[in-house]
C-alpha cells in the first residue's frame, strides 16, 4: 500500500488495538492526518474457504 500511495506524498500509517483486533489506519500528508480508516473486528464472520466446483467440460481457467 505505502508503493501505491508514495506517487500522493501519502504516508499510511496503522495502529491495531488488542485484544479487539481493530485497526486504525491513518493516511499523513505533509505529517498530518488527512483521512483515518478504521477497520473493525467483527467474530461473527465466518471464513468460507469453499473452492468453486468445476463441472464436466469446463476448463478450470474459464471464469463467468
Amino acid at each position: 500500500m505505502k508503493q501505491e500511495l508514495w506517487p500522493y506524498r501519502i504516508n499510511p500509517v496503522a495502529k491495531v488495538e488488542f485484544p479487539a483486533k481493530d485497526m486504525r489506519l491513518h493516511l499523513l500528508v505533509n505529517d498530518q492526518i488527512y483521512r483515518t480508516l478504521i477497520i473493525q473486528d467483527d467474530q461473527d464472520l465466518i471464513l468460507q474457504q469453499n473452492q468453486p466446483e468445476i463441472l464436466p467440460g469446463q476448463d478450470s481457467h474459464e471464469v463467468d
